[in-house]
């Protein structure tokens, strides 16, 4: 459990703040239901707020599946899984000929088609264990922050299933629970804006999926990729930046699994948590309309099909 004393963090999230979690977590059973993002509440403030996959994470990725495409002239077939409401699909189209993104979810999926987005990708509802492609037909699958609510086994074999040969496995996760940094401000404000992230965590940590822990590791557990070859674990270097005010940031929080399950069961318990996040935010901007810079962080688990 948590001592309740916080150290001022230079970063959210700190490796004690994790293990602490991961502590908890790891004697629960994990939940046969892992559909925690589909309330019609919860996907308007996902789309809102969460943030778009960093240009760095596909350059990275394109760059790795160029190295032993055989037919480079080809056009490119990527599947964005998991993919909510295609904050991370869309990003995408810059690079790759055509994307299909799918989701569970019928409301993330609605709200995706809803979306203005280029003409090279569409959205349809669908597994990540049940992929809706040809075999061999697919050049890179993406799996963005949502690996750790995925059957592995299953999803691992479809994503051979589909791949070309010497097709990519791209797993991505957000660092520090979707805490972001702001930048441009004192080393006070910022360490200042970084603890009342933690802090928020910590408040809503007795109500995550066992499930989380694989992504509070940064999915350190599932490298290498198992029946991929030339795994690649890479942690530095693939950052995003997005100027916003800090509002979007506090709703971003909220988007967290966890807090939503903690806002169902206790509504009242959960707003005086969120309020208090955003007391803590108000003693580092004058406003929540106050703009920023804001960095967010991510790792990247690459495998090849052989």
């Amino acid at each position: 459990m948590f001592s309740g004393k916080r150290k001022k963090p230079t970063i959210i999230f700190n490796w004690c703040t994790r293990c602490n979690i991961i502590n908890c977590l790891s004697g629960l059973k994990m939940s046969e239901d892992k559909r925690y993002f589909e309330s019609d509440d919860h996907v308007k403030l996902y789309i809102s707020a969460r943030p778009t996959l960093p240009t760095a994470v596909i350059t990275t990725v394109k760059k790795y599946l160029m190295e032993k495409r055989s037919c480079l002239g080809d056009p490119t077939f990527v599947v964005d899984v998991a993919c909510g409401s295609g904050q991370s699909s869309v990003p995408l189209t810059a690079e790759f000929d055509s994307v299909l993104g799918t989701d569970i979810s019928p409301g993330q999926i609605e709200q995706a088609n809803l979306s203005s987005h280029p003409s090279n990708i569409r959205f349809q509802v669908g597994s990540a264990e049940i992929i809706p492609v040809e075999d061999g037909s697919v050049d890179a699958v993406f799996c963005c922050m949502a690996l750790h609510w995925l059957n592995h086994d299953k999803f691992f074999a479809e994503v051979q299933r589909v791949l070309k040969k010497n097709g990519v496995l791209a797993i991505v996760g957000y660092k520090d629970a979707g805490a972001e940094a702001p930048l441009g401000v004192s080393q006070e404000i910022r360490d200042k804006f970084m603890a009342a992230q933690e802090q928020f965590l910590q408040d809503i940590y007795p109500f995550f999926d066992p499930a989380v822990e694989l992504c509070l590791k940064e999915y350190k557990d599932i490298h290498p990729l198992p029946g991929f070859a030339d795994t690649a674990y890479i942690t530095t270097g693939l950052t995003g930046e997005r100027k916003m005010p800090a509002q979007i940031q506090f709703e971003n929080m909220l988007t967290t699994s966890a807090y939503q399950i903690f806002k169902n069961k206790d509504e009242a318990n959960a707003l005086r948590v969120s309020e208090a996040l955003k007391s803590r935010f108000l003693e580092c901007f004058p406003s929540l309309e106050t703009e920023a810079v804001f960095q967010h962080s991510t790792v990247l688990v690459l495998g090849r099909k052989s």
